[in-house]
């Protein structure tokens, strides 16, 4: 049996089972998670909103760890696959593709796949931005946001920008970002690093 969960019942999954346990509980009595894309956007946007971050996270490695689970194909997919069988009579095969289901995976886990993650966080972010803005990214953000992914794997971000400080939580969430001034202050004494004003 396939079982839907909302997001607010990913969130009650976690707090009711160990990922080992419900896998255990789920093979028993043949139950599949069937987590659809929305509620994996939901997540998302509720972390990047800032909003419960720690819950957030804590429910995405649940699902990341949790084996009985299956990443339902977006709902366009679904339903061309309905209208294709109300047409035809032939059923497709609507299942969410192999490198589909890891790349999903992959979302739910951004601090075991920095580098994953903050690419395509940073690639959301710039098509956001072409789609509201009705413009490509300006060459400087779009050097800022590459910054910002081969910096990844690295414990600290340093800049001088102060808007993309402002984004390093939320496009690359794996380590925190810090400002030249604070980093200067804290890391050498003002006769090796200078402070220009």
């Amino acid at each position: 049996m396939k079982v839907y969960p909302d997001t607010n019942v990913a969130h009650r999954l976690r707090k009711s089972w160990s990922p080992t346990s419900f896998d255990a509980l789920a093979r028993s009595r043949g139950t599949t998670l069937a987590l659809g894309l929305h509620v994996v956007y939901e997540l998302a946007r509720a972390f990047l909103s800032g909003h419960n971050v720690d819950d957030v996270k804590t429910t995405c490695n649940f699902l990341a760890e949790v084996s009985e689970i299956e990443f339902q194909p977006a709902l366009l997919r679904l339903i061309e696959a309905e209208l294709h069988l109300a047409e035809t009579r032939i059923p497709l095969l609507t299942a969410l593709e192999p490198l589909n289901q890891v790349s999903t995976r992959l979302e739910l886990r951004p601090e075991e796949f920095p580098v994953l993650t903050t690419y395509l966080n940073c690639q959301w972010h710039m098509l956001f931005v072409a789609v509201m803005h009705g413009v490509d990214p300006a060459e400087d953000a779009q050097d800022d946001l590459r910054h910002l992914i081969e910096s990844a794997r690295c414990d600290l971000f340093v800049t001088a920008d102060g808007k993309l400080l402002r984004r390093v939580s939320l496009l690359s969430p794996s380590r925190p970002g810090q400002s030249w001034e604070d980093f200067s202050k804290d890391f050498a004494p003002s006769s090796y690093f200078p402070v220009q004003k």
